[in-house]
């Protein structure tokens, strides 16, 4: 197992074995939410069925993903496709959001509409939807451990999945005086929904909060992605940490003319812009900014560091698209 703050490659086996547990895991579950969902007519269900039903997506989407990132092309992709995982994560996010916004739009017009029966619940529909809760509860715990972006992805879908279950167990408060947890030999529980209550909009009004939780949720996420993708800069502490190191690194150092940390992907590209001595040989300025290099990119947070050598503290922008900054 990997460390807690260690960042995992696609290849890794433990990313792959993940992303096998969470798809047999995702065909048992889709097959009983299946069965679940021709006992009821319950919107909170059916919001948890297409949740379901979305996990394959996410699944494969990861899977492929991964084996296109393994698939090395030095000619094509001279850094290989690390950006397709956070890439993946985006589209999967905006799907998730498309679809909950269709579910929140069902349960919307069951609210508007003059149907007013209460939905109920079978045993076997409880059993379904809180083994589901269990079993994703576990897949959630361990791929949270696993410092990669699509598992971690996978780790977010499972809790939602468990919210999702809870709360289609929860919302249709239907008339149910069958006992529905026996806990052990000597203790059985007869819990009846019906008696506290007997209204008709909790179920439509909970599959409509359930979508909306999954829209805010996954939009969080997307909208992170998107600042990987788009050049977001790095964390105040990342900076001070990279220019921390370049600062201690070597006496030949005179001045940092610049450091800019910024996400290309999951990770960091740092460029560094160091001042040495006029006199210094070139053999020497070589060994300490590529030494410098090699112990930026040793960061585990780091995809690439440039480090451009001066000599001249007063100079023009490293790059030209700079100078109309």
């Amino acid at each position: 197992m990997p460390k807690h703050d260690e960042y995992v490659e696609s290849g890794d086996r433990i990313v792959t074995i993940a992303i096998y547990v969470n798809f047999i895991a995702n065909i048992i579950l889709l097959a009983a939410k299946i069965v679940v969902i021709s006992m009821t007519s319950s919107l909170s269900v059916l919001a948890s069925l297409v949740d379901a039903a979305l996990d394959f997506l996410s699944t494969a989407i990861v899977w492929v993903t991964t084996s296109l990132i393994n698939r090395q092309d030095r000619y094509r992709y001279p850094i290989s496709r690390r950006r397709l995982e956070p890439l993946s994560v985006l589209v999967f996010a905006v799907v998730m959001m498309t679809s909950f916004v269709q579910v929140a739009l069902t349960s919307l017009s069951r609210l508007l509409s003059s149907d007013h029966s209460v939905v109920e619940l079978t045993i076997p529909s409880i059993a379904v939807m809180a083994s589901t809760v269990v079993t994703k509860l576990i897949c959630w715990f361990w791929c949270r451990l696993i410092k990669n972006s699509s598992v971690q992805a996978l780790a977010q879908d499972a809790m939602t999945d468990v919210v999702f279950n809870l709360a289609s167990i929860l919302f249709p408060l239907g008339k149910f005086d069958r006992p529905i947890i026996h806990a052990t030999s000597t203790l059985l529980t007869n819990i009846q929904v019906g008696s506290f209550t007997n209204t008709w909009f909790i179920d439509p009004l909970g599959g409509l909060l359930l979508s909306l939780y999954v829209i805010w949720n996954w939009s969080g996420t997307a909208s992170e992605h998107i600042g990987h993708l788009t050049g977001a800069a790095a964390s105040p502490k990342d900076h001070s940490i990279f220019l921390y190191m370049t600062m201690r690194f070597s006496k030949a150092i005179l001045k940092i003319q610049d450091l800019k940390a910024y996400y290309a992907g999951d990770k960091l590209n740092v460029e560094i812009d160091i001042v040495l001595e006029p006199k210094t040989r070139l053999q020497d300025s070589h060994d300490v900014g590529e030494s410098l290099q090699y112990m930026i990119e040793s960061v585990p947070t780091v995809d690439r560091a440039f480090v451009h050598l001066d000599y001249d503290p007063w100079n023009i922008p490293s790059h030209m698209n700079q100078q109309e900054a």
